[in-house]
């Protein structure tokens, strides 16, 4: 009898034993698996943040090459205005002066 307790007390120490692991291996995994969750979160929004400052950069580079494009056809129309504006004059002054010698 008292070796009969024996052995059920050594099997309800060993069932003990065993849940004990068991539920620790599931808290491991579960942790796992949260950890994973969290860093497939985070690589988320890293890759968001990056894809929005990429997006960014280039509508800023965008809008600067275009600023920069209009400044150059701003700045090659006033030359061909001004280039206009002296060849006329130039002609006015040409006239004058053949006017001015009849």
């Amino acid at each position: 009898m008292l070796h009969a307790m024996s052995r059920l007390n050594h099997g309800i120490q060993l069932s003990l034993h065993l849940n004990f692991h068991l539920q620790n291996l599931e808290h491991s995994r579960n942790l796992e698996r949260l950890q994973n969750l969290e860093h497939s979160r985070n690589l988320e929004r890293l890759q968001n943040l990056e894809h929005s400052q990429n997006l960014e950069h280039l509508q800023n580079l965008e809008h600067f090459r275009n600023l920069e494009h209009l400044q150059n056809l701003e700045h090659f129309q006033n030359l061909e205005r001004l280039q206009n504006f002296e060849h006329f004059q130039n002609l006015v002054n040409f006239q004058n002066l053949a006017n001015f010698r009849n």
